[in-house]
């Protein structure tokens, strides 16, 4: 976390002093592959996406298909959290992009990238009973304003490369045109809002197990089937002690076999 002073200049267009930048450093990152980061890395997801007026999402390509599963638990975290009034935004960056002038191209990719979203949305609001219907109705978003494709970061090959001076500056740009249309926050507010988010996550604990929205689908309907068969299992059982015990208190069996538990229970079994 760094606090960023905002020039002289450019307080009066942006309307605040500082700048608040969270960075958190990748998440799903290689150097931890083989432990499990899944859960600290949704709940890290969810607490800096709920807390920051625009969050950068970072993808590699063009290919809307590398945006990770993070980001459905993220949507779904947030339908759960009903009482945390959040007004999130976010901006995709497609970095080492070839052709950035390709319209028609990266018109496809957004539109592949709007589906995506649509269908997670969708997903995840049937999972939480939530009349959400897009990506934007959790979290503010546009496919026209919010989607850049950017060259590469280094001129050449890094680390003796020298960093690309139009990405930075093309970047800085998408993010003041966003900024400038945010309201700024007081520290009070910003010491109640992190509050408010942790506690909230922190009472959160079933969807930030899980590596997306399918599979908590997946998951759930699983429970419900296992629900039926223990129901089942107890039922049959329930039935079949009562039936034992009318015939022992009706005097017609003297002795009860481990065979004549398993004849009890097939017959249960074929109805």
């Amino acid at each position: 976390m760094q606090l960023v002073r905002v020039s002289e200049e450019m307080k009066e267009e942006l309307k605040f002093d500082y700048i608040v930048v969270v960075d958190t450093e990748g998440l799903r990152a290689l150097e931890l592959a083989g432990k499990s980061t899944r859960h600290h890395d949704n709940e890290l997801a969810t607490f800096v996406v709920g807390l920051g007026n625009l969050t950068l999402i970072n993808i590699f390509g063009e290919n809307p298909a590398e945006m990770p599963d993070i980001l459905q638990i993220v949507v779904q975290a947030f339908l759960r959290m009903k009482k945390v009034r959040l007004n999130p935004r976010c901006m995709f960056v497609h970095k080492n992009v070839g052709d950035i002038t390709a319209d028609e191209k990266n018109m496809t990719g957004q539109r592949r990238l709007l589906e995506k979203l649509y269908a997670m949305t969708r997903l995840a609001a049937k999972e939480e009973d939530s009349d959400a219907e897009c990506f934007s109705d959790v979290i503010e978003f546009s496919v026209q304003d919010d989607v850049y494709y950017f060259a590469q970061l280094w001129e050449g090959s890094p680390p003796v490369a020298p960093p690309n001076s139009c990405y930075s500056k093309d970047l800085k740009n998408a993010i003041f045109k966003t900024v400038v249309k945010s309201t700024g926050m007081a520290l009070c507010h910003l010491k109640s809002r992190i509050s408010d988010l942790w506690n909230a996550i922190l009472n959160e604990k079933f969807v930030f197990s899980f590596k997306n929205t399918l599979e908590i689908a997946v998951y759930r309907k699983l429970e419900n089937e296992f629900g039926k068969w223990t129901w089942a299992l107890r039922s049959a059982m329930l039935d079949t002690e009562e039936k034992l015990y009318n015939r022992i208190e009706n005097e017609k069996l003297k002795r009860i076999e481990e065979d004549d538990l398993h004849g009890y229970m097939k017959k249960q079994k074929g109805k």
